[in-house]
């Protein structure tokens, strides 16, 4: 029959234990025989919670909900593009080019500095459309992506990116009563994209359209009250 360790072992075991568990040093622990039986017994409970369904999977957010809602101005690298997201805002205006209100007209419009990354191409006309998108949906229910129904520079002005020479874009949203509701505070996301560079096999080189890079949250301001008091005139 073993004799049970001297009260001076005791106190070196736990004194180890304590240390082993903090440093995460368990080489330490497992030089004493009674550290190497707490393994084993740790090691048993272990296996018999996990069969019994005891850890629970951690499941990582994707998409969308992986990503944390930034404040206006916040600059985000998606890799094909540098954005920022400045302001939003809706209007009586159904285009920048246009100096006269008509009443009958609802549009949204989102104003942002965009750097086109890619010095090799330019990028054809309204890819920045299906690649920075209005989230109608509230967090936490699907996205609903809308796809601006406008792209023009700050002004009116048609939209061209020049590679590396940031730009000011304003993107325009056509609203009606059929459309999704518009909420004082909306979501931007934009699409991240990687480079896979050319192999012996593939020849070829490119970016690659892969999750959401980006997501701000900005308040909106309706400017429909002063353009129609404007409108009246005095």
């Amino acid at each position: 029959m073993n004799s049970p360790p001297p009260d001076s072992l005791k106190k070196q075991v736990l004194s180890d234990a304590r240390g082993a568990v903090t440093g995460n040093d368990y080489v330490k622990l497992l030089r004493h025989r009674w550290g190497r039986g707490l393994a084993a017994v740790l090691v048993v409970a272990a296996v018999a919670t996990g069969l019994a369904g005891g850890f629970e999977r951690v499941v990582k957010p994707t998409g969308i909900a992986a990503l944390e809602p930034q404040e206006a101005g916040a600059a985000v690298d998606a890799g094909l593009y540098q954005v920022a997201v400045q302001s939003a805002w809706r209007s009586h205006k159904p285009s920048q080019k246009l100096d006269y209100v008509d009443v009958d007209s609802d549009t949204l419009y989102v104003a942002a500095t965009v750097t086109y990354n890619d010095r090799r191409s330019m990028p054809a006309s309204g890819k920045l459309a299906q690649d920075l998108v209005w989230l109608a949906n509230d967090a936490g229910a699907p996205s609903a992506p809308q796809m601006a129904t406008g792209v023009e520079r700050v002004g009116g002005a048609q939209l061209t990116l020049q590679p590396g020479v940031p730009t000011q874009a304003v993107l325009s949203w056509r609203l009606s009563p059929q459309g999704p509701p518009v909420p004082t505070r909306m979501r931007v996301a934009v699409m991240g994209y990687d480079f896979t560079p050319s192999t012996w096999l593939t020849q070829e080189e490119g970016w690659v359209r892969a999750a959401p890079a980006g997501l701000w949250e900005i308040a909106v301001e309706d400017r429909r009250p002063g353009e129609r008091a404007a409108e009246a005139g005095p």
